[in-house]
């Protein structure tokens, strides 16, 4: 009888619309504070790091967005370890609510100016907290859709996930470019910057809503029915899953410092190396992630009928072969039909790889382990390898001189996951484990 309650509710219309609406605007907000931090990287790198040296003052900046980074494993390990103990809902109620903590706080905190280097000490803090949110909520709403998408259907339903993280994205972006446009240099310097941090609380609260009135996932209440949840869903992962965990951390290289270099790198790139104004560098990468949140439902749907596979290797082919040309193009003809032309193209690759990617990741693992065992291996990889791309990509340029340069540690993370990809098995027509 049990089975078939939720059966019946897993195939429900209303049932998979709140779940998609619950998922979608807490990962909608999460990513949209995550990224108002990097677009206003210019104007906080000025505040908080009075350098002599503006290139080492973003540096420092940068700096402060990896170690947000760093927190991400931990609340992976954490809010993963409670999601497939006590379920999914309860934890990403959570995820919602402490992001929404940590941005209010960056768009309070005084600068140098006020209190000295104690400000950049409180704006870690604010990022740390960032970063431990950050890391059980991809994984949260990924399980979570996954959990609920009707069978065949999977690749879509959890492609909405990143659409909503490019929205987040493009929400920023689009946030950012309207102040600069409206604001004068000295508005924003002075108190700009802080309007998109603020106003991000606006979708914590309806986050929360959301997320309070959404029922578990049925795959969840399955396992919980069966008295099959893990007492201690990490150490199970540890002990039991260590090879797929070790897979979703090469799965993940080239899908964050492709995500991190392309969408969010970018705009400082352009600025600095390419001496494009602020709102037009931030109207191209606005443009690129919009076409990316629009592509992204039919790779996953494409995914569903030809496997994840194929989409995968081809989206790491082409950063493979396509990135250096790429940045040798923008550096050689800096304008901003150039600059646009190539964040609209990437968004192409990054679709295939964020449309057939969440599917393939949860795939790897089953229901009483994959939101511990899928945030791990996924915030890992991101905290190392993405978290610090623009850092390392900041660093490359001061040190040789050369502005392509990123582009090589790009092609680094493509041949790893490439090599990945080749080695996954194929899960598209399978059940979830």
């Amino acid at each position: 009888m049990v089975g078939e309650v939720i059966a019946g509710r897993e195939s429900s219309a209303p049932g998979l619309a709140r779940a998609v609406s619950a998922a979608s605007i807490g990962n909608l907000l999460e990513w949209y504070d995550w990224s108002v931090y990097a677009f206003f990287g210019v104007q906080i790198a000025k505040l908080f790091f009075p350098e002599s040296n503006p290139l080492r003052a973003v540096l420092l900046w940068f700096l402060i967005y990896g170690l947000g980074f760093f927190m991400r494993p931990i609340g992976a390990m954490v809010i993963g370890h409670y999601g497939d103990k006590h379920g999914r809902k309860s934890a990403l109620v959570f995820t919602v609510m402490t992001m929404a903590l940590g941005t209010v706080l960056i768009g309070l905190v005084p600068t140098y100016d006020s209190i000295g280097s104690f400000g950049a000490v409180l704006l870690t803090v604010a990022r740390l907290i960032q970063g431990f949110s950050a890391g059980g909520e991809w994984g949260g709403s990924t399980s979570f859709l996954a959990e609920y998408a009707p069978a065949g259907r999977r690749g879509f339903f959890t492609s909405l996930q990143q659409v909503t993280t490019v929205g987040g994205l493009v929400l920023g972006s689009a946030y950012a470019a309207l102040l600069t446009a409206i604001l004068s240099t000295d508005q924003l310097q002075s108190w700009g910057w802080r309007v998109p941090f603020l106003s991000g609380i606006v979708l914590a609260f309806v986050g929360f809503y959301i997320r309070s009135r959404v029922e578990e996932t049925p795959k969840f209440e399955a396992v919980e029915q069966a008295h099959a949840v893990e007492s201690t869903p990490f150490m199970a992962m540890l002990q039991r899953y260590p090879k797929e965990t070790v897979q979703a951390f090469c799965f993940t290289l080239l899908w964050t410092v492709g995500f991190y270099i392309v969408l969010t790198y970018m705009p400082t790139f352009m600025q600095q190396q390419l001496h494009i104004p602020a709102s037009q560098s931030l109207i191209a990468t606005a443009a690129g992630q919009l076409l990316l949140a629009l592509l992204i439902p039919f790779s996953g749907a494409l995914s569903d009928r030809v496997g994840r596979r194929p989409l995968l290797i081809a989206a790491c082919a082409i950063f493979v072969i396509g990135i250096i040309p790429a940045f040798r193009l923008v550096v050689a003809h800096p304008s901003f039909e150039v600059v646009l032309m190539n964040q609209l193209f990437w968004a192409i690759p990054l679709s295939f790889y964020s449309g057939a990617g969440p599917a393939a990741i949860a795939e790897i693992f089953p229901t009483k382990v994959r939101y511990v065992a899928l945030s791990t291996g996924y915030s890992i990889s991101v905290a190392i390898f993405g978290g610090f791309a623009p850092l390392i990509a900041q660093q490359l340029i001061l040190s040789t001189g050369d502005p392509v340069s990123p582009s090589y540690y790009v092609i680094l993370a493509a041949i790893a996951s490439l090599i990945t990809m080749i080695m996954l098995k194929e899960t598209y027509d399978k059940p979830l484990r």
